[in-house]
């Protein structure tokens, strides 16, 4: 089974949690690429890896990054998004690198992580 099938039995068993549109298109058998193409930064795409890591993070068993979690999400937003969904992701990660919260967040665990005994010595 390859991932477009699995793709395609989740939308049908997930219906909802999937992205409607996302859903629709698997159902429909749309081919992707059919949209204008978008290109995605080194730092966008590190950031969407950072945040994929964060919700299936590496432990006793591989993480997003290494389930090539990062690289699926690339491929759904610039082959398979439409325009007015991808708006909403670009805009909210672009809101990433902007927002206060998220700042603060970064140089709390930037320095939480390098003044434990693990950040200093290993």
């Amino acid at each position: 089974m390859n991932r477009r099938e699995i793709l395609k039995l989740s939308a049908m068993m997930l219906g909802t949690t999937m992205s409607a549109s996302l859903s629709q298109a698997i159902m429909a058998g749309v081919k992707p690429g059919t949209l204008p193409n978008v290109n995605l930064s080194a730092d966008q795409s590190k950031n969407i890896a950072m945040l994929a890591e964060m919700f299936i993070p590496t432990t006793y068993t591989p993480g997003a990054i290494a389930a090539g979690v990062p690289e699926f999400i690339e491929t759904i937003i610039t082959e398979w998004y439409r325009v007015e969904e991808r708006a909403i992701f670009m805009d909210g990660l672009a809101a990433l690198d902007n927002a206060p919260f998220f700042k603060k967040l970064k140089e709390l665990v930037i320095t939480g992580y390098y003044t434990s005994e693990i950040g200093c010595k290993e």
